[in-house]
């Protein structure tokens, strides 16, 4: 798991007075820019912040610190739960929560699940988490390119005090440009004669806690619950075994044994997607069957040849083109040409889908296609999952898939596009010339 470090501050009034004077000072959720340059006279709140910046600059034997600057942003906990990433596409050197209040009702959790990891519910390799109480003498740093955050256990509508964090970035002038300096809000008092004293900080992460998770529970149905469900249940419960501890950092081991949950949950949408008559509303539980993915080069130039063939010789008029689709019958010859181009791809969607332990089966193979007359509309009458390969011979003839859902995507020549054609609708925008043929193939998932 990519870990988390945990820092200590000596506990002395400077640092109470420079944590209860930031929520007055600063705006909440608005971003603040600090250059790391010591001859500019600064507020003490600055000073601060520039002094945890200088020594995690220092620890990580960074000399040229005139290349780095800080960005900065305070935060309050009054909404139920926040789990994000980075918001920008960048990832910054490093990344720091800093707690100004003690709180054990605000747990924050650092897991080591990205973009991609999340799109797509990869939560094989995922089995720890580490969970952190807010105490105002601790700062936490971590990668924020993977998901974190809190959960307010709170009754939302009896929360007296609004506790805070800053968010604290550190970042190299060549990865991104530093905004407009934001000046501070003029309610920062006037510590203009404030003798700021360098802080001591600590590395305590030694100290963090190792506490294995009831084995009833997978890690799977933690993250599920948490990042898509909105569902804490599992996790309060684990909370009322830690909040009260003397300990305020924990690493948090699942049941490593075979996920039935998730199997479930595929299980069900499989079962459902087979008879439709019975299931036309269903939503899926195993969200990666929202998406979609695209190989590259998957149909090579001859069999493409081959296929384009077998088109002409099957339809003399395109005008009257089957539009449910040209579809293969297994004895003829193009039959074993589409396969030697299908089957090799079959490991990547297995992969891509998170299906490792299930059997992929081919359905059916066909080909439809969309001209500048008319664009191909599925019916939604197919299967779980289907492939679509482009097979032009004219490689300026490109075909955009818009689906219902808002996502489009464009798919060239000898690439496929894999997709569920279950309550997926989608078309193809027309050409302008010529016709796009595509090889089309259905799939079935046994579990």
């Amino acid at each position: 798991m990519t870990g988390i470090n945990v820092w200590e501050t000596g506990d002395n009034e400077q640092l109470k007075y420079v944590h209860n004077i930031i929520p007055n000072s600063l705006s909440c959720n608005q971003s603040y820019f600090l250059d790391i340059d010591k001859s500019t006279t600064i507020t003490v709140i600055e000073e601060y912040i520039m002094d945890l910046a200088l020594y995690h600059l220092t620890r990580l034997n960074i000399e040229d610190i005139n290349n780095y600057y800080i960005e900065y942003k305070l935060n309050d906990m009054k909404s139920s739960h926040n789990f994000h990433t980075n918001e920008k596409n960048i990832t910054p050197l490093l990344s720091c929560i800093v707690f100004l209040n003690d709180n054990n009702l605000t747990p924050f959790i650092f897991t080591s699940i990205d973009d991609e990891t999340y799109k797509f519910k990869n939560f094989e390799n995922v089995n720890e988490m580490n969970i952190c109480y807010p105490s105002h003498i601790k700062h936490i740093s971590h990668d924020c390119k993977y998901y974190h955050g809190y959960i307010n256990t709170q009754n939302k509508d009896v929360i007296n005090n609004v506790h805070h964090f800053l968010d604290i970035h550190l970042w190299a002038k060549d990865v991104m440009n530093k905004p407009d300096n934001t000046m501070i809000s003029t309610i920062v008092l006037d510590d203009s004669t404030y003798n700021y004293q360098p802080c001591l900080f600590k590395d305590v992460t030694d100290e963090t806690q190792l506490i294995k998770v009831d084995n009833s529970v997978t890690h799977f149905e933690y993250l599920n619950d948490i990042l898509y469900n909105n569902h804490f249940y599992h996790f309060f419960k684990l909370h009322l075994l830690l909040y009260n501890q003397s300990t305020q950092v924990f690493k948090c081991t699942f049941n490593e044994t075979e996920d039935t949950h998730r199997t479930k949950l595929l299980s069900d949408d499989i079962y459902k997607c087979k008879d439709l008559s019975k299931n036309r509303n269903f939503k899926y539980k195993y969200n990666r069957f929202l998406q979609r993915f695209t190989f590259q080069n998957v149909l090579n130039y001859s069999n493409s040849i081959l296929i384009s063939n077998y088109i002409q010789d099957s339809i003399v008029d395109l005008s009257i083109f089957p539009e449910d689709g040209l579809i293969i019958d297994t004895s003829n010859s193009i039959f074993q040409v589409c396969l030697i181009n299908l089957i090799p791809i079959l490991d990547n969607i297995k992969l891509a889908y998170s299906l490792q332990h299930s059997n992929i089966n081919i359905n059916k193979i066909y080909i439809v296609n969309s001209s500048h007359k008319f664009c191909h509309a599925t019916e939604l009458n197919r299967s779980l999952l289907t492939v679509s390969i482009h097979i032009n011979d004219d490689i300026s003839v490109q075909g955009e898939y818009y689906f219902q859902d808002g996502l489009s995507s464009k798919v060239y020549k000898g690439d496929a596009i894999v997709f569920s054609n279950i309550y997926t609708k989608h078309h193809i925008l027309p050409t302008k010339i010529g016709n796009i043929f595509i090889l089309c193939c259905d799939l079935d998932i046994d579990i």
